[in-house]
């Protein structure tokens, strides 16, 4: 049976990643918030358009251009990206189970790809949508995370020769500086640990280690130098280096970080709330596992080869374990929300982190006689880097990390690695200790199996609420009843218009210049709050003047989670004042937008 169990698993996996594809076909992206930026942005790039000078963008130059390459091959069409997408997630999973299975074993290794595929690869937690693998709100945040991965396993996989996995790792850390801050931060943080440890445990003379260093920085410098000269051929070079630091600039300079919705984000707004959660969910981790080691420690391991009646006995007691757990856990959702069951994800990680860390330093590489349930031993080493890895990028929400919005990106690699641990270190620890390692591994898996199957309900509701067709040709995909119709009716209204108009949609909703086919004169393809203090509401207004749209669309948007008002009001006012001077209402879809009581609506303005 071991002899086949990795094809198993394998096949397994795949079957996950099919049913999951077909099972949320075309309802991942929506078609009203964040998402059209990530077509119509490289849709311009693909036509001759530069980013930095004729597109307003604060992150790295890496995802728009890679997908703009895609379009200027393929075509533009969200098919192309979503078909391009699909590819990175298998290469991620790829990743994650090579790195998965040398941190802790092929148990964990199964776990935490399924759990991937399950709840972050293609599910929609969170109403709005977006928060998936295959049509990201920003491919830099899900390019970033896996390319940050993608430099920890180089170090894991090429450790028989130490400068090719400098090399290797450099290149991709290089690559996750041209995504954004987030990543790139957590990744240097990782790889730096892996570094060291890799490079304690083994005698290495220090020139060579040094010189090791010196080749992964060159590597690392590489992408950004390739990035800035590119830029230079279309811009100053200030200007080249600016779009190559990417939101460097923005988070040093500008006050986005203190605005409502990202305190909010962090967890201090609620800050008394966030800390009940952060306990009470704490409390939950701690009772499931200390059930399950009270009754492994308590049963000793059947003796002989594991027969099938060993398989029922461990699967029945396995599950009526879980069964127990999973009630005392579903007690504690019913008041706080199964999606907040993260909560404590960063000081689990946390605390992971820093006995692996002890431990590698102890014991090298791996640690002598822990070896797991295939015989394998984790690399410790590895482990602390991926762990520190899924700490910091966490610190964009450390008080309130939840399954769904940044959680999609920022959470995933914690989760999973925390999900392998348990399947697998857990009953290593009981193991070693007299206790019942088998009970513990099919309790462990039991409970997970019960709370990912707990989310497919929530999945199905989101997913059927996705059932209005919009788009055409590679451009269709499904969205909501409530805003679908809407932008539906605005895109017939606009293919009325000359083709040579152009259009601004107020203050969010380029969707729907990529969907028409619209190109936005000012560069500037969203006017929500962050943008307008990243990019000056100045600015922004004398491009308008400078080169006025043709056709604008105001759109409803609530922006009470920024906290202010609607836009023109509570912010944008001399947007708002300007288009209101030189632009005459043409019609209006829904609900008139920017009101109180209004769901969702649009109105068409054209220059007077």
């Amino acid at each position: 049976m071991k002899r086949w169990a990795p094809g198993l698993a394998a096949a397994a996996i795949a079957g996950i990643f099919v049913v999951m594809l077909v099972w949320t076909w075309g309802t991942w992206p929506n078609a009203f918030v964040d998402f059209g930026r990530e077509l119509y942005v490289p849709w311009r790039l693909s036509e001759g358009e530069v980013l930095y000078r004729d597109i307003a963008w604060f992150n790295g130059p890496l995802s728009a251009y890679r997908n703009a390459l895609l379009f200027l091959v393929f075509g533009p069409a969200l098919r192309v990206l979503v078909l391009a997408n699909l590819l990175d997630v298998v290469l991620l999973v790829v990743v994650l189970h090579d790195l998965l299975r040398r941190t802790t074993d092929r148990t964990g290794a199964f776990v935490g790809c399924s759990v991937f595929l399950v709840l972050f690869a293609f599910a929609q937690v969170d109403a709005i949508g977006n928060d998936n693998y295959l049509t990201p709100y920003s491919h830099e945040l899900t390019h970033g995370v896996g390319l940050g991965l993608a430099a920890l396993w180089a170090l894991a996989a090429f450790r028989e020769k130490p400068r090719t996995a400098a090399v290797i790792s450099g290149a991709f850390l290089g690559l996750v500086a041209l995504t954004k801050v987030e990543p790139f931060v957590a990744a240097v943080a990782g790889v730096a640990c892996t570094f060291l440890l890799d490079a304690r445990s083994r005698p290495t003379p220090l020139p060579e280690s040094l010189r090791r260093a010196g080749l992964g920085l060159a590597a690392m410098a590489t992408p950004p130098a390739v990035a800035f000269g590119s830029l230079c051929l279309a811009m100053p070079a200030s200007d080249a280096l600016r779009g190559t630091l990417g939101a460097w600039p923005a988070v040093l300079a500008s006050d986005v970080a203190s605005q409502y919705f990202y305190r909010a984000t962090l967890g201090i707004v609620d800050l008394g709330g966030n800390i009940v959660q952060l306990l009470a969910w704490s409390a939950a981790w701690g009772l499931a596992a200390g059930i399950i080691t009270l009754v492994s420690l308590r049963i000793r391991p059947a003796q002989g080869s594991f027969a099938p009646v060993h398989a029922l006995y461990y699967g029945a007691a396995g599950g009526a374990t879980a069964g127990l757990v999973f009630a005392a856990g579903a007690w504690v959702a019913g008041a706080m929300g199964w999606p907040d069951f993260l909560r404590p994800l960063p000081v689990l990680t946390g605390l992971l982190a820093i006995g692996a860390v002890t431990l590698s330093v102890r014991a090298g590489r791996g640690a002598p006689g822990a070896k797991g349930a295939n015989g394998e031993r984790p690399d410790l080493a590895t482990a602390a880097g991926l762990l520190i890895f899924a700490t910091v990028l966490l610190a964009k929400v450390a008080l309130r990390v939840r399954l769904d919005q940044y959680g999609f990106a920022l959470a995933m690699p914690g989760t999973l690695i925390l999900l392998a641990a348990c399947a697998s270190w857990l009953p290593l620890w009981i193991g070693h200790r007299g206790g019942d390692a088998r009970l513990a591994r099919a309790a462990v898996l039991g409970l997970i199996a019960s709370v990912v199957l707990s989310f497919l309900p929530l999945l199905a509701a989101r997913i059927d609420w996705r059932d209005f067709q919009i788009g055409s040709g590679g451009d269709v995909f499904l969205t909501d009843v409530v805003t679908g119709p809407v932008l539906q009716q605005t895109l017939e209204a606009l293919k009325t218009r000359p083709a040579e108009d152009t259009l601004v949609v107020l203050p969010e909703g380029v969707m729907l210049n990529y969907l028409a086919r619209r190109v936005n004169p000012t560069g500037h393809v969203n006017f929500m709050p962050p943008e307008l203090l990243i990019f000056g509401e100045d600015e922004i207004l004398g491009r308008l003047r400078a080169d006025p749209p043709d056709l604008i669309v105001l759109t409803h948007k609530d922006t009470r989670e920024y906290g202010v008002g609607f836009f023109g009001r509570g912010y944008g006012r001399s947007i708002g004042d300007w288009a209101a001077e030189n632009y005459e209402p043409v019609a209006t879809f829904g609900d008139p937008p920017l009101r109180a009581g209004s769901v969702f609506g649009t109105t068409l303005y054209q220059r007077r």
